[in-house]
């Protein structure tokens, strides 16, 4: 019996998030209308490369099996 079960590790920089919104969203400020990649999106947001290697560590320890497949919250 196979189980997919999918995990979600805590986002960051939240803050910085919502700051760039903002200045992208101004016609004011010069970061106006500089929309960010996906790749960018991720890199700022995604979860720290220690959560995701303890993660991955859990799972390894527990013999667990993955997939092998690293996504972020922004993947489609």
């Amino acid at each position: 019996m196979n189980v997919r079960v999918m995990f979600a590790l805590k986002q960051r920089n939240l803050d910085m998030l919502e700051k760039r919104l903002m200045e992208v969203s101004d016609p004011t400020n010069p970061a106006y209308g500089m929309h960010m990649t996906l790749p960018e999106l991720a890199a700022l947001i995604g979860p720290s490369v220690p959560a995701q290697a303890a993660l991955r560590s859990f799972l390894l320890n527990n013999k667990y099996v993955s997939d092998a497949r690293s996504s972020s919250s922004c993947s489609r």
